[in-house]
């Protein structure tokens, strides 16, 4: 996936502090149990 947002930052760590802070990358909740059954497949 392309960078959300527009940088002149190089460093890919750079550039997600810029899109966590720009609010382009949306936090999901991961349920554990759920998790652990699909990795049981």
């Amino acid at each position: 996936m392309p960078p959300q947002v527009t940088s002149t930052a190089s460093k890919p760590l750079s550039i997600a502090f810029e899109e966590i802070a720009a609010d382009k990358i949306e936090a999901i909740e991961i349920d554990p149990e759920a998790e652990a059954a699909a990795a049981a497949l």
